[in-house]
């Protein structure tokens, strides 16, 4: 049947949420059943292998269960087959310990290490590399409540100042989220970044990340005042945004089977040269809904970017994309 797919629009100057994630669910045995609630019977959706990462859904876990999205499916596996890995907030601390990176989630075999640095005021996260193959690599982190957040990359030997790296590094299209679990003591993308702490490594002193604290406080300042004259807009304005993403958003084909429907925020930024970057989801009703609003949104045109004192100015935008199936198919 014929699927709706409504969108609506909301412009936001700054951040004005804290990002959702419900926590991970890994695969420790050999492999486990993956099956439907009561209303589906309890039918079998499939096998999960061992290592295999399921996004948790809202409900979460409890003695006997984790009800997980499995192949965009909702379904629940055996709370003795996995291990949880479940956001439970960043503190500073977490930035003074070096972290074995791991080829899986709290599995195999350590591919390099991982640890905070200090550039000027910029805080970069180093990943040094096992094989010595590759190049160390830095990350440009900003920190929220449930972890950290890569936002530009650089490759190579670290330049020798702020302004340096700021102009050599790349703007990353897509954001990259590392939530910590302070049970597990690591932090891990729900992807293929997982940093588990070498407890035996000795620890930084906390001070020397003070410099990073008072470049926020500046930054949040800045901020309230720095309000721009002008607005970041699609090209040709509002309705031609929506018909963009109306063009080009496809409904995830499980989602509609499993009548999943709701609004998914994206948060990205309007550079200063239009460009779109840092694109990431805030909330989200499915992994398959966020996947799908951001592919579309890293898809768009250059921006007309935002405007200060005649100035172009990077801008930070919130995108609410609603996804609404039609009474026909909610049947």
């Amino acid at each position: 049947m014929r699927r709706i797919l409504l969108l609506t629009w909301l412009v936001c100057g700054m951040g004005c949420m804290e990002v959702q994630a419900q926590g991970w669910a890994v695969v420790g045995g050999k492999s486990a059943e993956v099956k439907a609630g009561a209303d589906d019977g309890f039918k079998l959706l499939g096998t999960a292998k061992r290592g295999d990462v399921l996004d948790l859904r809202e409900k979460g876990a409890d003695e006997d269960y984790a009800y997980v999205w499995f192949k965009g499916r909702s379904g629940r596996i055996l709370r003795e087959s996995v291990s949880l890995f479940r956001p439970s907030g960043f503190f500073p601390g977490t930035l003074t310990r070096t972290y074995d990176m791991l080829a899986s989630c709290g599995t195999g075999e350590k591919r390099g290490r991982m640890d905070f640095v200090v550039l000027d005021s910029l805080l970069l996260m180093r990943l040094r590399w096992a094989d010595g193959r590759k190049d160390t690599e830095y990350y440009l982190m900003d920190t929220d409540s449930l972890g950290v957040r890569a936002n530009r990359a650089f490759v190579g030997e670290l330049p020798s100042g702020r302004n340096v790296f700021l102009n050599t590094s790349k703007t990353l299209q897509f954001a990259r989220v590392f939530h910590y679990d302070k049970t597990r003591r690591a932090f891990f993308d729900g992807d293929a970044f997982y940093f588990a702490e070498d407890t035996a490594a000795a620890r930084k002193d906390l001070a020397l990340f003070d410099p990073v604290w008072e470049r926020y406080k500046s930054l949040g300042k800045q901020r309230k005042e720095m309000r721009p004259d002008k607005e970041a807009m699609f090209p040709g304005g509002l309705k031609k945004c929506v018909a963009f993403l109306s063009g080009n958003l496809k409904y995830p084909p499980a989602c509609a089977k499993e009548k999943i429907q709701g609004r998914v925020f994206v948060q990205f930024v309007v550079e200063k040269d239009g460009s779109i970057g840092q694109i990431r989801t805030l909330r989200s009703p499915h992994p398959y809904l966020s996947l799908e609003a951001m592919r579309v949104v890293g898809k768009m045109p250059d921006w007309q970017p935002a405007v200060k004192g005649g100035k172009p100015v990077r801008c930070l935008f919130v995108l609410p994309v609603n996804f609404t199936l039609d009474r026909r198919t909610r049947k």
